[in-house]
């Protein structure tokens, strides 16, 4: 290139010219939020508990009884089921890291020294 017609910025348009567009509204073949049902479950679970926490607050202080008992045992209910759901991901965390990174897991696990 000629020294006149270099630009700071020439380098980028070069490649910004040779990168692949795909086609507007062509579907795509991977999900878009591929962890989604995992990073559900972990919002879920900790407003369950919150929930359970105001009704309880509710219940003691003898406001809307009916209406707190029933946020209670519905909150209650869905953190239950959904416990054992977000368990499984966190073994296999703890299952992937053994191997790798040793000190990690023991961190994890409260477990120092003790092999």
């Amino acid at each position: 290139m000629p020294e006149e017609a270099m630009t700071p910025t020439s380098h980028l348009t070069d490649i910004a010219a040779r990168v692949e567009r795909p086609a507007p509204f062509q579907p795509v073949d991977r999900p878009l939020l591929p962890d989604a049902g995992a990073a559900t479950v972990d919002i879920v679970v900790p407003v369950c508990f919150f929930v359970a926490g105001i009704s309880a607050w509710y219940l003691v202080k003898g406001r809307a009884k009916g209406f707190a008992r029933r946020s209670m045992s519905i909150a209650l209910g869905i953190a239950a089921l959904l416990m054992p759901v977000r368990l499984y991901p966190g073994d296999g965390v703890a299952g992937h890291e053994l191997p790798y990174q040793l000190s990690k897991l023991e961190a994890i696990e409260d477990n120092w020294g003790q092999r």
